[in-house]
């Protein structure tokens, strides 16, 4: 009886760290998916206004596109396991 108890153990802290670790990867999606739809509406919306006529406006704007996806860069740097 007590081996069977033991085995249910190991089985609920395998299942507990593959649900963790799904957890932490469609985290991972999201945050991914995140910085590139900030990064594609800031360039849709430079474009926009540039040929709006607001060059200097759709300048500015485009200019946030390298620093969000750097941003991204920089907090997915440290999202690898760290064991």
């Amino acid at each position: 009886m007590w081996f069977r108890i033991g085995h249910m153990t190991n089985v609920c802290q395998f299942r507990q760290e593959a649900c963790e670790d799904t957890m932490t990867s469609s985290r991972l999606r999201i945050v991914k998916a995140s910085i590139l739809v900030a990064a594609t509406l800031s360039f849709v919306l430079s474009v926009y206004l540039w040929f709006g006529g607001s060059k200097d406006q759709g300048l500015f704007v485009a200019i946030w596109v390298p620093s969000i996806l750097s941003f991204g860069a920089f907090m997915l740097a440290g999202s690898g396991n760290r064991e």
